[in-house]
């Protein structure tokens, strides 16, 4: 496989498949894809894209959610020697723009009514756009359909072209570039990432090698294919002859129902949920039964982090854990295996409950512009807490200031018009990840968090913020939150906290809980403070956080804050926030007062605000 047009040719010499890829749709009808309707669909859009005029090496751009038409219009552009440039579903209509205009995209090939809408909007500012094609059903005179380009011709009558496709496969070079992929754009404008051929191939072989799947016949994709991630996966099912199913990661527990996937792709924080409906089913239960099944799923945790070392009691929750609780949890999952996790920070006690219940779980580690993939655990036991040593092939190495830096086959070839960038990440033959990290004396590699989320106190003191949230991120009543102080005295933290817990102590001890109020209620204020502090007691004191305020909890779900990929755009989130930070910052008690206890502040303070006192 030395470009992704063999692995093309892979599929199509492989034994036929009936449910190749399918999805549901939403209307609730389910749709599949033979090997032929999916071999159908490809060499239409590539004679499409050729009848257009469009030559070998221009972009064209894909913008559509998760469906099996994505991978028919990846590899139709693959196939006609055009280089994909994806763009995420959910992208802002000034981001979509950018993309398009900056890539310099001579088509537009994409699915969904909002995507039409958008493009119609904006179509007579891009004039470098040949030909738009709907990937659905949807009709318009400004562009053509999927259906009808498949329709002009009878089944297979493409089939002719084939030949045509295997010299070309032969004949391109595996430098030339296969994809642009622009960054999530967390400070800026998103850079155009170019990867070869050869740069993905080569990750996708080594990747495989390490993941090993064994037994798999089907496969969930939810996570963005516009990320190369998720992409790399889809690619690895293809190379295994695994189908796909798709759907939105919103949908998941139906999904998994109507699918039985055995394997998928995900990031913490679908992980988290599935841990949080664990714990939520066992609070409902009555006293002792409650206590039992804490008692058991902590046990197995706990033995697990501790490589099975424990007291008696620890075995025998545990033993009695696999038939009475993780029995359960596996069959709400169906046929779910092997979970493979990336994007962000993965807690190690949610992943020692995955593999207490008998998932095979693991991270691993990279960036877009590494094809993605730089260090990935195999399937076992070991490596808990780490994202593994890296791939085959892969060199890294840990800088003086605790950088990351890689350099190997997986590198990008550059930025998209953007030297000065390509120069400034590119240095002495090595890529400058911008991640804070450790290789452990295994090899393995452990990720602290991002460089510029190094805050620096107005003390001289260094934090990563990075570090501070994911210890806050274990408190139980915590579901997101970001820690500002950067040339501050202290530390402070914005927090989405987990309203239903809330709601429950505020009920039980008949307290008011009034998200409109501007405050909040001081014992509900103390008990989320005590939960912070004993979170946090392994923290040094200038790490820990002297004051918080609440947040709705769909203020960290704006496309403006943060980006498809669920990265935090930091500067935004504090310019749209900065009212309420420098409130945080603005008292001059001397935190002389033990406890917490709400500001005295002649002016209302925002809602949900409150005040962590030494």
């Amino acid at each position: 496989m030395r470009t992704l047009i063999d692995l093309f040719l892979q599929t199509v010499d492989a034994p036929p498949r009936n449910d190749l890829l399918t999805f549901r749709r939403k209307d609730g009808k389910s749709v599949s894809y033979s090997t032929a309707d999916f071999v159908e669909g490809v060499l239409a859009i590539r004679r499409y894209l050729l009848e257009l005029g469009l030559k070998e090496g221009d972009r064209v751009a894909i913008w559509a959610a998760n469906c099996p038409e994505w991978h028919i219009a990846d590899f139709g552009c693959l196939t006609a020697g055009m280089v994909v440039v994806p763009v995420y579903a959910t992208s802002p209509t000034a981001q979509v723009e950018f993309v398009l205009s900056h890539s310099e995209a001579r088509a537009v090939l994409f699915a969904g009514d909002a995507q039409g809408a958008v493009l119609n909007q904006i179509r007579d500012r891009l004039p470098a756009v040949l030909g738009w094609l709907a990937l659905d059903q949807q009709s318009a005179s400004w562009h053509v359909r999927l259906c009808d380009q498949m329709a002009a011709n009878p089944p297979l009558g493409d089939l002719d072209a084939l030949p045509s496709i295997r010299r070309f496969a032969e004949s391109i070079r595996d430098s030339a570039t296969a994809g642009i992929v622009y960054t999530s754009g967390t400070t800026g404008q998103p850079k155009g990432v170019m990867l070869t051929h050869a740069n993905i191939c080569f990750d996708l072989r080594q990747s495989m090698q390490r993941l090993q799947f064994r037994s798999v016949e089907r496969a969930l994709s939810v996570l963005p294919l516009a990320h190369v991630f998720e992409r790399i996966l889809c690619y690895g099912y293809f190379a295994c002859g695994i189908s796909i199913a798709y759907g939105d990661p919103h949908d998941l527990k139906e999904l998994l129902r109507i699918h039985r996937p055995v394997t998928m792709g995900c990031v913490p924080r679908i992980l988290e949920k599935i841990l949080e409906s664990v714990y939520a089913e066992i609070d409902v239960l009555p006293g002792r039964k409650r206590n039992i099944a804490r008692w058991m799923l902590n046990s197995s945790v706990q033995r697990v982090m501790n490589k099975g070392a424990g007291g008696i009691s620890a075995l025998l929750g545990s033993t009695l854990a696999k038939p009475l609780l993780f029995r359960r949890v596996r069959r709400k999952l169906g046929d779910l295996q092997f979970l493979v996790c990336g994007g962000a920070y993965l807690d190690p006690a949610v992943e020692a409950f995955f593999r207490a219940a008998g998932f095979s779980l693991l991270q691993g580690y990279g960036l877009t512009e590494t094809s993605p993939v730089i260090a990935l655990n195999s399937f076992g036991p070991e490596g808990l807490g780490t994202v593994g040593p890296p791939l085959d092939g892969v060199e890294v190495r840990i800088d003086e200031a605790g950088q990351i830096l890689t350099r190997g086959p997986h590198v990008m070839k550059s930025y998209f018009k953007d030297p000065d960038a390509t120069a400034q990440s590119m240095r002495d033959g090595w890529f400058h990840t911008g991640d804070l990290g450790s290789l452990d004396a295994t090899g393995r590699l452990r990720v602290i968090g991002r460089a510029k989320d190094t805050v620096v106190l107005s003390t001289g003191k260094k934090v990563s913020s990075s570090l501070v949230e994911q210890e806050l991120s274990r408190c139980a009543l915590i579901e997101s939150v970001v820690v500002v102080g950067n040339h501050r005295k202290f530390l402070t933290a914005l927090i989405v906290p987990r309203w239903d817990k809330l709601r429950q102590f505020a009920a039980v001890r008949n307290l008011p809980l009034d998200m409109d109020s501007p405050e909040i209620h001081t014992e509900i204020a103390a008990w989320i403070a005590a939960e912070i502090a004993r979170t946090t007691s392994e923290l040094a004191d200038h790490e820990r956080i002297k004051r918080f305020c609440l947040l709705p909890e769909e203020e960290l779900t704006d496309p403006e804050i943060v980006t498809p990929t669920q990265k935090l755009r930091r500067n935004a989130f504090e310019n749209r926030y900065s009212q309420w930070i420098d409130r945080m910052y603005a008292q001059t008690d001397p935190f002389l007062i033990t406890g917490l206890q709400m500001s005295a502040a002649a002016t209302p303070l925002p809602e949900g605000f409150a005040e962590v006192r030494k």
